[in-house]
């Protein structure tokens, strides 16, 4: 009997790792939040803000990443902080703008302080968070002696007193005129008020 040998030849080839169609990058948007130096930064310092005045400060954020960013809305815990624009930015990859926040205090001398939340569909902080703080302050001005009393003077003749006005506040208080009213024959120099009186001072 006779037997026919067949030999088959199997080629396996090895699929591990196979790329089998062109390779898709994921693009992600990153939110950076930075200082004037670049660096990131998680503190907004308003510092001293007269009362009933808003201050204002710039926020610096750049997409750092290769997908478009969108920042949807920034809310604050504490009413004395706002937003000084639109909450809606967008930014492409690269892109940076500033966002202005805003400070109103209505109490002097009372440090407040507070969380930003930026909200965006970033990767890396999809709600980025910000303490900020800051102080209201105050200038007050008080004139002393009060009233002024010249007594009697002589027809013809003068008489010169001198008026002392404190700055009582927390603040610069900065003069933008004094007159004088049913002031018949008095006249006054209220030019050592012109630089303004630093707290606690007197001219």
């Amino acid at each position: 009997m006779r037997f026919s040998r067949v030999i088959v030849i199997a080629g396996v080839a090895a699929l591990s790792g196979c790329k089998c169609g062109p390779s898709i990058s994921q693009r992600v948007p990153q939110l950076d939040v930075l200082d004037a130096q670049g660096n990131q930064r998680d503190v907004v310092d308003f510092g001293n803000v007269q009362v009933n005045a808003t201050g204002t400060r710039e926020v610096r954020v750049r997409n750092s990443g290769t997908g478009a960013l969108n920042i949807t809305d920034v809310t604050f815990s504490d009413a004395h902080f706002g937003l000084g624009q639109s909450a809606t930015v967008d930014l492409g990859p690269g892109e940076e703008t500033n966002l202005t926040l805003t400070f109103t205090p209505d109490v002097a001398d009372a440090p407040v302080q507070g969380t930003a939340t930026i909200k965006s569909n970033a990767d890396n902080a999809p709600e980025r968070q910000l303490t900020v703080k800051g102080t209201g302050i105050v200038a007050a001005a008080v004139a002393q002696p009060s009233p002024l009393d010249f007594g009697d003077v002589y027809l013809g003749e003068s008489k010169t007193l001198m008026l002392t006005v404190t700055n009582a506040g927390s603040d610069l208080l900065a003069l933008s005129g004094a007159t004088l009213a049913d002031a018949d024959g008095v006249t006054a120099d209220f030019s050592a008020l012109d630089a303004g009186l630093a707290p606690g001072t007197s001219a």
